[in-house]
């Protein structure tokens, strides 16, 4: 069973079983025979049914999606592609109101929430640096909020950041150096980008910035009480709990709430979108964009084997931009800056 399970990922699995409970659900309530296997018409039914109840366009076909897993886990075939179905969807698609996209957390809102954080007299000094330390370090690495924070659960999983997945060097990039410079390398144990077992080191350097995370996370170490215990998660709140995603959230929405409008909203996957929304403000390239964003596995360990000296000039030069952070208006954002990243 465990090998079966290794198939595929815990949230792609969880996703398969919320779909089949989906399917009885919808057989009882609108009295359907949603029976597998599926020919067109159960298809077709199946996604009627789930526009009726008001889910979005863009859920229904990750639905139907899931359903042809479901045929396949189950030993059926899947129903074929069906035109009318497509029609129905893209008309559907066509009429409903636009969700809200998630704001990019750019550098004027990192600065910001910074300023927010020092007014939270309700956390300790060594929760509101543990926050910033998490914070800078999402917004520098472009990280997805599952890379960072638990879930919560009492059980940790092979997804989640624990203390044997960071470390602190220090460098000289170059022979010329008369310094060293200090790197924060943060290796995710299972990228979204690379499938199976393998690991992906994020390295992040230390900046003359308000916004360094290097700088931030010594300065929460300086001060933190709690052991650096290689199997348990980075960031926890001085009581020892976990800080999880949803704690994150909250935060975010308490802070800067009043900046959602009827077109942005407050997330935690907006620091996903924050550092290569401020490149693309910055006119920088679709490569380097896709590099740090590491949406295509082969770009960004093509840039790796470029030496971290040419990766420290990259970073030394943006951190001297976005240090301005009164240039990155989170009300100016263009179609670049839109947060919808994967």
């Amino acid at each position: 069973s465990s090998l079966i399970a290794s198939t595929r990922s815990r949230g792609s699995w969880k996703q398969t079983r919320c779909v089949s409970n989906s399917i009885s659900k919808v057989e009882l309530e609108e009295g359907l025979d949603l029976t597998l296997p599926w020919d067109s018409s159960k298809k077709l039914n199946y996604a009627l049914a789930l526009i009726k109840r008001g889910m979005k366009v863009s859920s229904v076909r990750n639905y139907i999606s899931q359903s042809n897993t479901l045929h396949r886990l189950m030993g059926h075939t899947p129903p074929p592609e069906d035109n009318f179905l497509g029609m129905i969807l893209k008309g559907s698609e066509n009429i409903e109101t636009p969700g809200k996209k998630v704001l990019a957390i750019t550098p004027n809102i990192l600065t910001l929430l910074r300023e927010k954080l020092k007014t939270r007299t309700d956390l300790c000094r060594e929760d509101r640096k543990m926050l910033w330390c998490c914070m800078t370090i999402m917004f520098h690495g472009a990280l997805r909020v599952n890379e960072a924070l638990t879930g919560g659960t009492q059980s940790l999983t092979k997804h989640d950041l624990v203390w044997r997945n960071i470390r602190i060097v220090s460098e000289k990039l170059e022979e010329a150096d008369s310094e060293q410079t200090c790197i924060l390398i943060i290796t995710l144990p299972c990228p979204k980008e690379q499938k199976g077992r393998k690991s992906a080191d994020i390295e992040l350097f230390q900046q003359e910035s308000k916004l360094c995370p290097v700088t931030a996370f010594k300065n929460w170490r300086s001060c933190a009480s709690l052991e650096m215990d290689r199997d348990l998660p980075v960031f926890r709140w001085a009581n020892g709990s976990a800080f999880t995603r949803s704690n994150l959230q909250s935060f975010l929405k308490s802070a800067i709430g009043d900046l959602e409008t009827d077109q942005w909203r407050i997330g935690t996957h907006g620091f996903r979108a924050g550092l290569v929304t401020t490149l693309g403000l910055m006119g920088e390239s679709q490569e380097l964009i896709s590099t740090v964003g590491r949406w295509k596995s082969e770009s960004w360990q093509v840039y790796t084997k470029f030496g971290r000296a040419s990766r420290f000039k990259d970073a030394k030069r943006l951190a001297e931009a976005s240090t301005n952070a009164t240039l990155f208006n989170h009300r100016n954002l263009i179609a670049v800056a839109e947060s919808n990243f994967d």
